[in-house]
């Protein structure tokens, strides 16, 4: 191998892409060669060749010839390796068509899936929206239930409280325990006055019943015996009671008990009757007392009512509403 072709071959391992390149150069000046040589062999000379040049033409004739069989397998060569390089590129050509034709299936699939997830999720935010609408409802009619069943047993605690209460202050009065010694009508007046301060007195501002408990202690009242049945006037009984209680230590503090003493915003207002009674004592209050005729059962009902109302006034004015007043007792 001539340097010339040396050269070409490092340069075509460098860069395969000038095989082809070269190989068709030296074709073509094989070619040249060989139509240089025929025309040298059909040309006529002037003279008679000699042997010894014909003889190396014919040879040089030969040597092309062989050369150019040389380049034509080597341009084959080439030839198949470049359609064996096409065909392994067609090949990856191929499978990066599958690939991609695979990776378009797989997107079109999870693209469709995705809409379908997009689907369910908004399906499933509906029922949850709808789920906590119902829920919510629930609640609140949970709630309205549990505030019902909490005021019905706000009620029948209270009531057993005053139940108790009622029947523990009318019997220690009964057996002479409590305000023996006080003439009647007091001893009906304060004793009003203390049913209504306890449990009774919360019953009627949880419940707001103002007639139960206050028919009960007059009856039980009554029941127990009045001094009088006749029809008297409330002045006539005013008077009677503060001459039967006197002037004494006792009498004084009957007036205290009864809120003598103190102003109206502590002690409230006080019906006619026992506001009467109580200023009668000291005789801060000599107006006549108005009103219907009383019986014994008349004055006990009259006087349980304004005991009642006064005690009930008062609680309404430290605790607005039943409710508030169950939770601070």
């Amino acid at each position: 191998m001539t340097d010339g072709h040396a050269e070409l071959d490092r340069l075509a391992r460098r860069f395969p892409v000038a095989r082809g390149r070269f190989a068709k150069g030296a074709l073509q000046r094989m070619l040249l060669e060989v139509d240089q040589t025929s025309k040298l062999i059909e040309a006529k000379p002037e003279k008679p060749r000699k042997p010894q040049e014909t003889t190396k033409i014919y040879r040089d004739l030969v040597d092309h010839q062989r050369d150019l069989i040389a380049q034509v397998d080597a341009l084959l060569l080439h030839g198949m390796a470049v359609d064996a390089d096409i065909a392994m590129v067609a090949g990856y050509l191929r499978r990066t068509q599958y690939v991609a034709a695979h990776a378009e299936d797989l997107a079109s699939r999870a693209h469709g899936a995705i809409e379908q997830v997009s689907d369910a999720l908004a399906d499933l935010a509906e029922f949850v929206g709808d789920m906590q609408s119902r829920l919510d409802r629930r609640m609140d009619d949970v709630e309205r239930r549990l505030a019902r069943l909490e005021a019905r047993m706000d009620r029948v605690e209270a009531e057993l409280a005053a139940d108790r209460s009622l029947d523990r202050i009318l019997s220690r009065w009964r057996n002479g325990t409590t305000y023996d010694g006080l003439p009647w009508t007091w001893a009906v007046t304060l004793l009003a006055y203390e049913v209504f301060t306890g449990p009774v007195g919360h019953y009627e501002l949880v419940t707001r019943d103002g007639e139960h408990y206050r028919e009960r202690l007059a009856a039980e009242v009554v029941k127990a015996g009045t001094p009088w049945d006749s029809r008297r006037p409330a002045e006539d009984v005013v008077r009677g009671a503060v001459d039967e209680l006197g002037s004494g230590e006792i009498a004084v503090r009957v007036s205290e008990w009864l809120g003598g003493g103190l102003p109206a915003e502590l002690d409230g207002v006080r019906g006619m009757l026992v506001a009467a009674l109580r200023d009668r004592i000291k005789g801060t209050d000599v107006t006549p007392v108005g009103g219907p005729r009383l019986t014994g059962e008349g004055f006990v009902e009259l006087v349980t009512h304004e005991q009642a109302e006064t005690v009930l006034e008062q609680r309404k004015k430290f605790w607005p509403s039943g409710r508030e007043a169950h939770g601070a007792g």
